[in-house]
């Protein structure tokens, strides 16, 4: 949430420090700043980017995991082979 008492405390810094135009003739105005909130319907279509992404990402971790298993399976068999090897010879 935004502290309105925090941005106007920044507002008022700056035209402090802005000390070259103290003097000037020129009128001047402190900003207005207005927090953002999104319409239902934005929230809606936000909600159903994230979810649609979310179910995206977790398609492809499940892809990933199970090709990272099955080489891992394919390495292990080797692994096996090369031991089962070593008995023989011994």
């Amino acid at each position: 949430m935004y502290n309105y008492k925090e941005m106007l405390e920044i507002i008022l810094e700056v035209e402090v420090i802005m000390i070259w135009k103290r003097n000037s003739i020129e009128k001047s105005y402190i900003h207005c700043c207005e927090l953002f909130l999104p319409k239902e319907e934005e929230k809606s279509q936000l909600y159903n980017a994230i979810k649609e992404s979310e179910l995206r990402i977790q398609k492809n971790m499940a892809m990933m995991m199970k090709k990272f298993e099955d080489s891992m399976m394919i390495e292990f068999k080797k692994i096996r082979a090369d031991v089962g090897g070593i008995n023989q010879n011994r």
